[in-house]
C-alpha cells in the first residue's frame, strides 16, 4: 500500500490525539499543583460569591452577598454566568477547590476550542489541515494572554465556544435538521451566558459570515433557520440578558480605564514585547498584543488568493467552491474590520457606539482577529503533493510550537490557594486570630464591583445584619439567610431599623406578611420603621417584574425547543 493511501486510511482517533498533543504547551501550566499571578485574581472571589448565592437558595444567582463590606452587590446579575456554573459543578458536586475549578475551566476552554475548530475545518478540508488549524487557533499568542496574563474565565471560555457557533450555523446552511438547529441554538445561548463582549464584538462578524453567505448564495430557507437559531438562543438566555441590559441603569456608571488610551498600534499587533504587566497609554504597554507570525502569513495569503479569484474569471464554478469563496471573502472582511476597529482611526465609530465604556479595551477585538485568521487558514488551498504538504506543515508547526513554550508560561509561580484570595477580596470569609475583618481586604478598593446608584462604599464592617439605635427592642432571629432574612421583633416604641445591605430593585420588606415601604440611609443601606408591639419581619431579595418576565421567557423558549425536538416530523 502506498504512503498516500496509508495516510488516507488513518483512523479519526489518531487525529484527535494529534489535536491533544499540539495543545499540550497551553495546558501544562494548569496541570501543576502550584498557581500563578494574573490580572483578574478577583475571579476566585467571584466564583465563591456565585456559588454562595446558589447555596443560599438564589437561582439564578443575581446578588453577591459578601462584597462591599457585606453590604452586597448586584454584581452577579451583570457579570458572565457560564464559567461560574461550571465552577459550581467542580467545586460543590466534585469537591475541588476554587483554584482547581479555575484551572479546570481554563483547560476545558482550550479543549473545547481546539476540537471545535478541528470539526469546523473538516467541513472544508482534510483532517491533517484541520489539525493544523486547531493548533493555529489554540496556540495564538493572545490565547496565552487571556489565560495566563489576564486570567479572564469568560473570554477564555468564549474562545472555546466561537468555533461551535460557526460550525452549527454553517451546518444549517447545508442541512436544516433538528440536530443542527439545536446545536446552533445551544451554542449561541452558551455564548450569551459566557461573555457579553463576545456578543458585542465577535458574534456580529460571525453572523456576517454565516447568515451573510446564505443570503449571497440565495439559500433563503437556510437563512431562515439560522435566524431562528439566533432567536431561540437569545430566548434561552433571556433570564440573564434582559436584566443585565435593562437594569444596568440602576448602577453607577464608572470605569477605572479610559477607553481611548488602549488602542493598539499596528506595529504592536505585528510585534510587541512579551510581558505580564498592564495595558498602558501609547506604545508602552507591559503586555503583548501580537497576533502571531503564522496568523499574519495566513491572512496575507488569504488576501492574495481572494484577489486572484476576483481577477480570474471562471465560467464554471462548483457549488462547494462558490460557497468556500464567499465565506472566505466575508471572513477576510470580518478580520479587516476587526483590525480597523482596533485602530485609533475608528474613534468616530466608538464615539457613537453605546457600549464603548463596557468594552473598556479596543484590543479585545483580538478575539475576532484570532478566530478569523484561523478560519481563513481552513479556507485556503493546501498542497496536494505529500512532500510539499509535509514541508509546509513542519514550517507552520515550527513557527507555532517554538514561541508557544515562551508564551504559555506563568509570569510568577506562587502557592496561593483559596484562602489567600478569599482573605484578600472578601471582608470576613477568612480571618486571622483576633480579626473581625481581613487586614488584606482593607487594602482592596473593589472598584470593579458595581454599586447601586444610591450607594456609597462603606469603610467599616457592620456589627450585625440588622441594627437599631433604639432601646427596649428585642430581636429574635429566625433565619439569617441574607436573601430571606426573618426575625420576630418586640418593641416598646416605634423603632427605626437598618438592614445593612445596599438597596436595589428587588429588595422587599414585609411586616406581619404585609409589604411595607423602606428608605435608604446616607450610604444607601435599607432602613424602615416598625411600630410599637410584636411583629414578624421578613426581608427578601425577590425578582422584579422584569426578572420574572425574563425567567418565564427563557422557560417558554426551552419549552418551544423541546416541542420542536419532540415532533416526529423533520424541520
Amino acid at each position: 500500500m502506498s504512503l498516500k493511501r496509508k495516510i488516507k486510511n488513518i483512523p479519526s482517533w489518531v487525529y484527535y490525539c494529534l489535536v491533544l498533543v499540539l495543545i499540550i504547551p497551553a495546558i501544562i501550566p494548569f496541570l501543576k499543583s502550584s498557581f500563578y499571578t494574573f490580572h483578574d485574581e478577583t475571579q476566585i472571589a467571584n466564583l465563591h460569591q456565585f456559588i454562595s448565592a446558589i447555596k443560599l437558595g438564589q437561582f439564578p444567582p443575581r446578588w453577591a452577598p459578601n462584597m462591599q463590606f457585606n453590604y452586597g452587590s448586584p454584581f452577579l446579575q451583570f457579570y458572565y454566568q457560564l464559567p461560574f456554573y461550571l465552577a459550581f459543578i467542580t467545586n460543590v458536586i466534585f469537591g475541588f477547590s476554587l483554584v482547581v475549578s479555575f484551572k479546570f475551566i481554563m483547560v476545558f476552554s482550550l479543549l473545547l476550542g481546539a476540537f471545535g475548530i478541528y470539526f469546523l475545518a473538516l467541513k472544508f478540508t482534510k483532517p491533517f489541515q484541520a489539525v493544523l488549524a486547531s493548533a493555529i487557533y489554540s496556540l495564538a499568542p493572545y490565547r496565552a494572554v487571556v489565560i495566563l496574563v489576564r486570567g479572564t474565565l469568560g473570554e477564555a471560555l468564549a474562545f472555546g465556544i466561537f468555533p461551535w457557533v460557526i460550525l452549527f450555523l454553517l451546518n444549517l446552511q447545508n442541512k436544516q435538521t433538528k440536530k443542527n438547529l439545536l446545536g446552533a441554538t445551544l451554542f449561541i445561548a452558551l455564548l450569551a451566558l459566557t461573555h457579553q463582549l463576545a456578543i458585542l464584538l465577535v458574534l456580529p462578524f460571525i453572523l456576517i459570515i454565516t447568515l451573510g453567505s446564505s443570503l449571497i448564495l440565495k439559500k433563503t430557507k437556510a437563512f431562515f433557520y439560522q435566524l431562528s437559531s439566533l432567536v431561540l438562543g437569545f430566548g434561552l438566555s433571556c433570564f440573564y440578558l434582559l436584566p443585565a441590559i435593562f437594569e444596568k441603569r440602576f448602577l453607577q456608571t464608572s470605569s477605572p480605564f479610559n477607553f481611548y488610551d488602549h488602542f493598539p498600534f499596528i506595529k504592536q499587533l505585528i510585534y510587541s514585547p512579551w510581558g505580564y504587566g498592564s495595558s498602558n497609554w501609547g506604545m508602552y504597554d507591559d503586555m503583548s498584543f501580537r497576533l502571531g507570525i503564522v496568523q499574519w502569513l495566513v491572512v496575507l495569503v488569504g488576501i492574495f488568493i481572494f484577489v486572484k479569484i476576483i481577477v480570474k474569471k471562471q465560467s464554471k464554478t462548483s457549488s462547494r467552491d462558490l460557497t468556500k469563496k464567499t465565506i472566505l471573502g466575508l471572513t477576510l472582511f470580518s478580520f479587516l474590520a476587526s483590525l480597523f476597529l482596533m485602530n485609533i482611526r475608528s474613534s468616530f465609530f466608538w464615539n457613537i457606539f453605546p457600549y464603548t465604556q463596557l468594552v473598556q479595551f479596543p484590543w479585545r477585538l483580538l478575539m475576532s482577529a484570532v478566530l478569523f485568521s484561523s478560519f481563513i487558514f481552513i479556507l485556503l488551498p493546501f498542497p496536494k503533493k505529500l512532500p510539499n504538504r509535509l514541508v509546509l506543515s513542519t514550517l507552520i508547526l515550527g513557527f507555532l510550537l517554538v514561541p508557544s513554550f515562551k508564551y504559555f508560561q506563568p509570569g510568577k509561580v506562587v502557592d496561593h490557594q483559596d484562602n489567600y484570595f478569599l482573605r484578600r477580596y472578601l471582608p470576613n470569609q477568612v480571618l486571622d486570630e483576633g480579626e473581625t475583618i481581613s487586614a488584606d481586604y482593607l487594602n482592596h478598593s473593589e472598584d470593579y464591583v458595581p454599586l447601586p446608584l444610591t450607594a456609597t462604599r462603606p469603610k467599616i464592617l457592620p456589627t450585625k445584619k440588622l441594627t437599631t439605635s433604639s432601646c427596649g427592642v428585642a430581636v429574635n432571629l429566625i433565619d439569617k439567610n441574607p436573601f430571606h432574612y426573618s426575625a420576630n421583633l418586640s418593641s416598646t416604641t416605634s423603632t427605626e431599623f437598618t438592614f445593612h445591605t445596599f438597596d436595589f430593585p428587588g429588595w422587599t420588606v414585609y411586616l406581619n406578611d404585609e409589604k411595607i415601604s423602606h428608605q435608604r440611609n446616607k450610604i444607601g443601606a435599607i432602613t424602615f420603621s416598625v411600630p410599637q408591639g410584636e411583629h414578624q419581619l421578613l426581608i427578601a431579595y425577590q425578582n422584579t417584574p422584569l426578572r420574572a418576565f425574563a425567567n418565564y421567557l427563557s422557560i417558554f423558549f426551552l419549552g418551544l425547543i423541546a416541542t420542536i425536538l419532540l415532533k416526529k416530523k423533520p424541520l
